[in-house]
């Protein structure tokens, strides 16, 4: 999120960015975006690659408060850990860069929430400092990104202590003996960690314990046609891979005409009237 209010119209025009948020983001009047954790710099979940897409904003400057942090704490760690020792290289480049852009983004660490602050409309936040100290900090948007678990499934083994479905390397499990047939992957497998590249990594490492585990399985007679027959009636209805290709060949169509890579359907219906068009 800190990313997209932090680029113009124009850099987000070039992306698949849905048409009317868009419009709303190209009105923004933003010029002052805080990033506050309540960790120090090693403790951060983003990763490396988030950090270096702010290099790329045309009009918005990356900095560290240093209130709560010291220098050496951007020193780089373990070598067995390439992906922490570049993101605190980062962010020490950004803790010494000039700010002169109209916008820019404050990285904070150290500070907890305590209190949202406003008359009728949020105008700060406090946070708590490590040393007792209350500090406001003033903002008309706030957005949580706190305490992020998987929505529990009935009947499917649930790891409250790490927020996950439980499982075996994507396998769920029960005390660690593996269901058979029941597979996880994403965030509702690992945590809140992690990009696009990262769970689409994760997905084929759990559809690879999938086709491990057929060859082991006992050989059913019903064939595909079974069973998208038998699915016929209780599903309102089933999108093949084929209807597939035709949404993303008429998103694509859409987003030729102004100029972006695509133009999504951000409806149901609108999808499944692109298939039938």
């Amino acid at each position: 999120m800190a990313r997209i209010l932090g680029k113009t119209a124009d850099e987000l025009r070039r992306t698949d960015i849905a048409r009317h948020a868009l419009d709303v983001l190209a009105e923004s009047r933003i010029r002052e975006i805080h990033v506050v954790g309540r960790g120090g710099p090693a403790q951060a979940r983003f990763t490396a690659k988030e950090l270096r897409d702010f290099l790329e904003l045309s009009t918005c400057d990356t900095c560290v408060d240093m209130s709560n942090v010291s220098s050496d704490e951007f020193e780089p760690r373990s070598p067995d850990d390439p992906e922490l020792t570049e993101k605190l290289s980062l962010l020490r480049a950004f803790s010494q860069a000039a700010v002169t852009k109209p916008r820019r983004c404050v990285f904070r660490f150290r500070l907890s929430p305590v209190a949202l602050r406003g008359r009728g409309r949020l105008e700060a936040i406090a946070f708590k400092q490590e040393s007792g100290a209350i500090e406001d900090i003033a903002c008309g948007l706030s957005l949580s990104s706190v305490g992020r678990k998987t929505t529990p499934v009935a009947g499917v083994p649930y790891d409250a202590h790490r927020g996950v479905h439980a499982n075996v390397d994507g396998r769920v499990a029960v005390d660690g003996s593996v269901i058979e047939g029941l597979y996880v992957c994403g965030w509702s497998k690992r945590g809140p960690n992690g990009t696009i590249g990262t769970n689409r990594g994760c997905g084929i490492a759990t559809a690879e314990a999938v086709l491990a585990d057929i060859t082991h399985r006992r050989p059913r007679s019903d064939t595909p046609d079974a069973l998208l027959a038998r699915l016929t009636g209780r599903v309102a209805r089933i999108v093949s891979y084929l209807d597939w290709r035709t949404i993303d060949a008429a998103e694509r169509r859409r987003g030729a005409v102004i100029g972006k890579p695509r133009e999504k359907f951000v409806s149901i219906p609108d999808m499944l009237g692109a298939m039938d068009a």
